[in-house]
């Protein structure tokens, strides 16, 4: 099926472009995990076996969709092999990409708007979020908060 509407995309990293450390988030924002919450609520979550098993439940009041290309179920979502099975009459939109390091690479050529909580500190990680500004207009700030920006990111 072809999809009408574009993804968006939801990501905190550091300024080396860290978003992880093996299954764990390397950093303690719980300011930016509410953010994540208003934001994505109502939405389908769109995330890769290892993002999911770092949560390691579906999230509240969300649609959860994990792509698996190994046809691995988990309890309380929907498995899909591809991005190409997110579409409007199987899932309700809007679509969040939301991890990991693969999803964004598969992913960010069809994201519309990024919102990105570009975090204040530097630390180890092997989780990498893409390059992506060349295709994005300057951000707009949405929000400052001890430790972390929230970014607005829309597609030239």
């Amino acid at each position: 099926m072809v999809r009408k509407r574009p993804f968006k995309a939801v990501v905190a990293m550091t300024p080396d472009r860290v978003i992880g450390r093996g299954l764990e988030i390397p950093w303690k924002l719980p300011e930016d995990l509410r953010w994540f919450k208003r934001l994505t609520m109502g939405a389908t979550l769109v995330m890769g076996s290892r993002t999911y098993e770092s949560i390691g439940r579906p999230l509240p009041g969300r649609v959860t969709a994990v792509m698996s290309q190994k046809g691995r179920e988990f309890a309380g979502t929907t498995t899909i092999s591809g991005l190409q099975e997110i579409d409007e009459a199987r899932f309700p939109k809007p679509w969040f990409l939301c991890g990991g390091q693969q999803i964004y690479e598969l992913g960010l050529p069809h994201v519309s708007e990024l919102f990105l909580s570009l975090v204040h500190q530097r630390v180890e990680g092997d989780v990498f979020f893409p390059q992506f500004e060349a295709e994005f207009h300057q951000p707009e700030v949405l929000e400052r908060h001890e430790g972390f920006d929230i970014l607005h990111y829309r597609r030239r």
